[in-house]
């Protein structure tokens, strides 16, 4: 079995794929393949620093058009920010947020500070009710194509959403406190690495994807996928 990671600049140190040719890394102590050797699996990894929901549905849609030529999958998609956006650029795909560090060419920068500008608290928790509906949708595809996977989320999940959906077990913790990484690890008093508050250093990639190994063995029989 191999397990197919899709992530943000939280996975991209162990990024092994690209489909716009972008050279690979070697950090093996990152999450996805800790959780990869935790359930004692291969691993590949599709990540993008600062990439979207909308850049990960799309390589999630890659996987599946070409699902065949991996042998006994499992998919595993770290979710990003619900507000994050995607344009087309020059034959690019560009991921944004609201953090001001992205890199916005000249002539997109009219139109990202209006974006920008109508990213509220109001637009933000819309965007959460689009992503809870649309991913929800996914998890149930691919429950019918019986590949088993395992969603988690980086900055934000869905407390307090109502209602709620059934995810059998294959997203960590969405309606907790402590659900999104992030916070998983305010919870336990894992620090971020310095002045960085959007990413942590080895030990937290340890315990983090020992986390989710634990708990995608704790609900999933690996032995009927193999």
């Amino acid at each position: 079995m191999t397990v197919l990671a899709i992530g943000d600049s939280n996975l991209l140190p162990s990024r092994t794929d690209s489909l716009s040719n972008e050279p690979p890394r070697k950090n093996r102590d990152n999450t996805a393949p800790i959780f990869a050797n935790q359930i004692g699996h291969d691993f590949r990894c599709w990540a993008k620093g600062g990439a979207s929901n909308h850049w990960m549905l799309k390589h999630v849609n890659y996987l599946l058009d070409n699902i065949d030529q991996f042998e006994n999958p499992i998919i595993m998609v770290g979710w990003s920010q619900w507000e994050r956006s995607e344009w087309e650029w020059k034959g690019d795909s560009l991921s944004f947020s609201v953090a001001p560090y992205y890199d916005v060419p000249d002539e997109l920068q009219q139109k990202y500070q209006e974006w920008r500008q109508g990213i509220t608290p109001e637009t933000i928790g819309t965007q959460r009710i689009f992503w809870h509906n649309i991913l929800f949708q996914v998890h149930q595809k691919l429950e019918n194509l019986k590949i088993p996977h395992l969603f988690w989320s980086t900055y934000d999940n869905f407390v307090g959403m109502n209602p709620r959906h059934d995810w059998n077990n294959c997203w960590f913790k969405p309606y907790d406190p402590d659900g999104c990484m992030k916070q998983w690890f305010i919870s336990r008093n894992i620090p971020s690495m310095g002045n960085d508050s959007w990413h942590w250093a080895t030990d937290g990639h340890r315990a983090w994807g020992t986390t989710l190994a634990d708990f995608f063995k704790e609900h999933h029989d690996l032995q009927s996928h193999t």
